[in-house]
């Protein structure tokens, strides 16, 4: 996950792979990653500093949508933001034409849910085998989700049509 930022970053600003330019950015976010629980507020302004230059790469291919009426609630840092990431990378971005992703926050009577939502290029879920496979990313998110704060991760997506993944943390 972290791997995954601090590449963008070199891609971004046309960074080579010179240590010590990469230890300030790894330092940085290995910092975030303390183990304790943050604002939801925190990790929305990561996700949307994230979707700031995803947009200036990729121009108007990335069209955003945010219904957050909830926020009063806490998830582990940049647990939220590689979901984000993924419905960019493997779904919009994989459109000629780009997308839209869109999160939604809301309160139940027992959770507070987030859904993450892209009309990407979606994929067949029964042909893939989260467990034993290469998907070390999810599995990452689901594992620290369901470990720190008793959250639930589900995921829908088909082909040709988007996905979407549904935290709910639990209260």
């Amino acid at each position: 996950m972290l791997d995954n930022f601090r590449n963008f970053m070199q891609s971004f600003l046309g960074m080579n792979n010179n240590q010590n330019r990469n230890r300030g950015y790894q330092n940085r976010y290995r910092g975030s990653m303390n183990y304790k629980l943050i604002p939801f507020e925190s990790e929305f302004r990561h996700i949307e500093t994230f979707i700031a230059l995803e947009k200036i790469r990729f121009n108007d291919r990335i069209n955003t949508y945010f219904d957050i009426k909830a926020k009063d609630f806490f998830v582990p840092p940049l647990s939220l933001q590689p979901i984000v990431e993924n419905a960019i990378k493997h779904g919009i971005l994989n459109r000629i034409e780009g997308g839209t992703l869109t999160i939604r926050t809301f309160e139940t009577d027992d959770a507070y849910v987030v859904r993450i939502i892209d009309d990407g290029v979606g994929f067949d879920i029964n042909s893939v085998d989260f467990k034993n496979n290469t998907h070390i990313g999810i599995n990452n998110i689901k594992s620290r989700l369901n470990t720190m704060c008793n959250a639930e991760i589900k995921l829908e997506s088909e082909p040709g049509q988007g996905t979407e993944v549904r935290v709910t943390f639990y209260k």
